[in-house]
């Protein structure tokens, strides 16, 4: 959700002369939604074949599949980390390649062109078996945080199709590379971060402890209308039950209200870490030779030089140590 990065006054070492750069990324690919259907659980167990199966590779990044839409390499190594785990000998490892990445809007695809996944996973395909140039990865464009380089986005050129419209230009896929920022272990670590949860967990509790309270006086209300029902005439039966529906149906609606406060509320104060950290993650992408910040959690392992979020958050910190939380209401 995230959107941009702040800069601080103050440079730490690691933006000094001395910053290692970002090497060039060779990427494999896993399944993760796969493994989590046959029951394989997080853990070293699961760490060890992952790294064994970027070794053998020679891979220094593994991004999960969810969020990979196309791919001109077929390099997923879920077939050898799963037999890594059953003490087995891996089939043929794929090899890593260097991603030339573009991206693709999937969610915005199919809002604005009606088309279910399948079908604009079919034209992303379609698209990268006609494309010409040096692209071979697309990923879905909310896994990309922020960038230096101009990334070419396919998006239109996928959806105009789907709406019966020509596709729009295209431009030079860019040499990613790639930084990554987790954006959970942000709000988690930053001063502002926790100072967002505490507040909104101080509002949370009074308002669910009121609306149970009233929720588990009007199942009694309800079961003790069940209990008479049968004695009552049939008109007094109907409008008993209609008033008793109809209070049910408002405390739902209240207590969606009061939902949809909080969520607002909770976006209004990430709006504003969003814009004490606008300038950061350039200075950091320029001390580290990268051009790109990805979502962290959109790779199931990556070198561990290449995560920013410790720094960002310890940024962010000498910045912003608080922000308030309001809750609006409206009629």
């Amino acid at each position: 959700m995230l959107a941009g990065f702040a800069v601080l006054l103050g440079a730490m070492p690691v933006f000094g002369q001395k910053a290692e750069k970002v090497p060039a990324p060779l990427v494999v690919t896993l399944d993760t939604v796969a493994l989590k259907e046959l029951g394989v659980l997080e853990g070293p167990v699961l760490d060890q074949a992952i790294q064994a199966g970027m070794q053998a590779a020679g891979a220094n990044y593994v991004i999960k599949r969810a969020i990979v839409l196309a791919s001109k390499s077929d390099a997923d190594i879920t077939p050898q980390v799963i037999a890594l785990m059953n003490r087995q000998t891996p089939s043929a490892t794929p090899k890593a390649f260097a991603p030339l990445l573009v991206l693709v809007d999937m969610a915005a695809v199919k809002k604005l062109s009606g088309k279910d996944s399948d079908t604009v996973t079919a034209a992303i395909t379609a698209w990268m078996k006609k494309d010409e140039d040096e692209s071979n990865l697309v990923l879905d464009r909310p896994a990309l945080r922020t960038s230096t380089t101009e990334m070419e986005d396919i998006t239109l050129d996928i959806l105009n199709p789907l709406r019966g419209m020509h596709a729009s230009g295209e431009s030079e896929p860019k040499d990613p590379r790639i930084l990554l920022l987790s954006e959970l272990a942000l709000m988690q670590k930053s001063k502002a971060g926790q100072d967002i949860a505490r507040q909104e967990q101080a509002l949370v509790e009074p308002i669910k402890a009121e609306l149970m309270g009233r929720a588990e006086v009007l199942r009694k209300r309800g079961e003790e209308l069940q209990a008479i029902l049968s004695k009552l005439p049939n008109d007094e039966k109907r409008t008993r039950v209609e008033a008793f529906r109809a209070q049910e149906l408002a405390l739902r609606k209240e207590a969606e209200a009061k939902d949809q406060e909080i969520r607002n509320a909770d976006r209004q104060a990430r709006n504003a870490i969003e814009i004490a950290l606008m300038p950061i993650l350039p200075q950091i992408m320029r001390a580290r030779g990268a051009n790109f910040v990805l979502d962290a959690d959109a790779f199931a392992a990556a070198p561990p030089d290449s995560d920013v979020t410790d720094v960002v958050a310890e940024k962010l910190d000498a910045k912003l140590i608080a922000v308030p939380v309001k809750l609006e209401s409206h009629p």
